[in-house]
């Protein structure tokens, strides 16, 4: 299965500028926005599925414009949270030149947040644009780079994957 996101460039998405530079600064990194519309195919995926995702309509397009991409993929963790995997080819890095980034995507605000309080520390209000903008997007927020960030090569299940998929389409 490839991901891949549909233009809602005439869709006026409704914005929360205090709520989100509040969700940013909790954060303590960037939190990118997406068109729920956009991200919609990916929200199909069931529990550990994976997916080939095509960057160019995600926040992080800009990592596809700059590196050489290996492999991009999403896998669903929970029923709120995917995780976009993006392998790049890193010659810098030899003898390990793979570089795997995470982005972790979320559908919905995650349970670690308390939404009430959110609004109030934003001094902004619950109110329909507030809603609004939790429905029209789901956020992207950099992973923290972890053990396993530097790759000899892609892991032998997204090659298993990458060839499954090339061959089905």
């Amino acid at each position: 299965m490839r991901v891949t996101g549909r233009n809602s460039d005439s869709v006026k998405l409704r914005q929360a500028p205090r709520f989100h530079a509040y969700f940013r600064r909790l954060e303590g990194r960037e939190v990118m926005v997406m068109s729920r519309h956009d991200w919609e195919q990916a929200s199909r995926l069931r529990e550990l599925e994976m997916a080939q995702i095509d960057l160019k309509p995600t926040p992080i397009a800009g990592v596809a414009e700059v590196s050489q991409i290996e492999a991009a993929v999403v896998v669903r963790k929970s029923p709120i949270e995917v995780v976009v995997e993006i392998y790049r080819y890193d010659a810098v890095d030899l003898p390990l030149p793979i570089n795997l980034d995470r982005y972790l995507v979320w559908e919905t605000l995650p349970p670690h947040r308390n939404f009430v309080t959110m609004v109030n520390a934003a001094s902004t209000e619950d109110n329909a644009n507030m809603q609004g903008f939790l429905d029209d997007h789901v956020f992207f927020i950099k992973d923290v780079v972890r053990a396993g960030h530097h790759l000899a090569d892609l892991p032998e299940h997204v090659k298993a994957f990458m060839r499954r998929d090339d061959a089905a389409s």
